[in-house]
């Protein structure tokens, strides 16, 4: 039985709003995330063409790749797509960068928090002998 896009993106965004231990995603760039899952790599990045930029996730086990890409938007103004089942897979991959792009930016601001207290706590000991 073939799983669909569409499921497979589905499943990726459950197991990123749920923390899943095994993905954890990690920003490779302004707008690419990466993760591995179960031994395959997985990119979340745009694609830009002549079309415009689409959301892009790639799959890779080292010698198998194939990619899933966001359906092309047939509107000039708005969204219109050639069938539901595009429309959902768009919909999905946005959340799902959307999801990813906030898990990381959070991530980087505690990071941020983390170093600026470690910075006060050792500025403070050299300063005024405090702990």
């Amino acid at each position: 039985m073939a799983v669909s896009d569409l499921s497979l993106v589905r499943h990726l965004i459950q197991a990123t709003e749920s923390g899943q231990e095994p993905l954890r995603w990690r920003c490779r760039g302004p707008c690419e995330f990466r993760a591995q899952l179960n031994g395959v790599r997985l990119s979340l990045a745009h694609m830009q063409s002549r079309e415009g930029s689409r959301l892009c996730l790639c799959l890779s086990d080292g010698s198998e790749r194939t990619r899933i890409e966001e359906p092309r938007n047939e509107a000039l103004f708005g969204t219109r797509y050639r069938g539901e089942e595009e429309r959902l897979l768009a919909e999905s991959l946005q959340l799902l960068m959307e999801l990813v792009a906030g898990r990381c930016a959070s991530k980087k601001a505690r990071s941020w928090d983390l170093r600026d207290s470690v910075r006060d706590s050792l500025f403070n000991r050299i300063l005024f002998g405090k702990p």
